[in-house]
């Protein structure tokens, strides 16, 4: 990465460690939210490629860019018995990830302050990824 895409990074994350993104209570649940469920599911995108049903029991998912874990927390709901990576530069955003799957009981989870470009050093591998909210700054720093 150069230091001009290096900065921008940095200004990125300086900007979600004041405004965690997305703002959406702590206490809100995506449960009724069948259509986000629905789509997060891994027995979804893998029944539409395979024609085949899985169990999402011990399966991995990384959300990449999970902010403050909204998306991690459907993720979660959508997909029982998986584990949820998410990562994320802003350490504040990671810390409101947290909370939010241990306020609704979820504890098969695991929150990283890195860079996408960091994830090697997890050491992991993943059945699914999902990067809903990723793409508008590795737009602009060339992942």
């Amino acid at each position: 990465m150069d230091n001009q895409a290096s900065e921008l990074l940095e200004k990125i994350r300086q900007q979600y460690e004041t405004s965690p993104y997305p703002r959406t209570p702590l206490e809100q649940s995506p449960k009724d939210d069948f259509n986000s469920l629905y789509i997060h599911n891994l027995v979804t995108s893998y029944y539409l490629r395979y024609q085949k049903v899985i169990d999402t029991e011990g399966k991995v998912i990384l959300d990449a860019g999970c902010g403050s874990g909204w998306k991690s927390l459907i993720l979660a709901e959508a997909n029982p018995g998986a584990k949820i990576v998410g990562i994320d530069i802003s350490e504040e955003s990671v810390k409101l990830a947290q909370q939010r799957l241990k306020f609704h009981g979820f504890d098969n989870v695991e929150f990283h302050a890195i860079s996408i470009y960091d994830l090697p050093s997890l050491g992991q591998e993943f059945d699914y990824i999902n990067n809903d909210n990723m793409n508008y700054y590795t737009r602009f720093i060339g992942c």
